[in-house]
């Protein structure tokens, strides 16, 4: 097993209009929850995750299983130096991205940080030049 790391990282306004665009479009049950924006935050990141790691191993033939996503609250530099904290610079590959969410409705953004083992950037890369 290779390390990945997936983050991505709602600031609260964009976390909040989210929450209130599910809650809205779908039954009250979800107001009845103990922490309604946790669970809808860590779902859509989940789906988001989700989704771009599944197009990326497709595109590159290889399997990636990503973990049940965990919400974590905080300052973005203080999430983002606790993910980086075992990051070795030598060893892995950072793939940063924003990512613009809209609909008539709603807008929200968050940014997604993808953090990579070189041997499975390398092994990406190698099924990548070889299609």
């Amino acid at each position: 097993i290779l390390p990945l790391e997936v983050m991505l990282l709602f600031p609260d306004a964009s976390a909040e209009r989210l929450t209130q665009a599910v809650i809205n479009g779908t039954s009250s049950a979800l107001k009845d929850l103990p922490d309604p924006k946790a669970a809808i935050v860590a779902e859509i990141s989940n789906i988001m995750g989700q989704g771009v790691l599944r197009a990326l191993a497709n595109a590159l033939k290889i399997f990636i299983i990503l973990d049940v996503p965990k919400l974590e609250r905080g300052l973005k530099g203080d999430l983002l130096g606790k993910a980086f904290g075992g990051f070795d610079a030598k060893q892995d590959v950072v793939i940063l991205s924003r990512i613009d969410i809209s609909s008539e409705r709603m807008d929200a953004d968050c940014n997604m940080a993808i953090i990579f083992h070189v041997d499975l950037m390398r092994k990406m890369l190698k099924n990548w030049v070889l299609r």
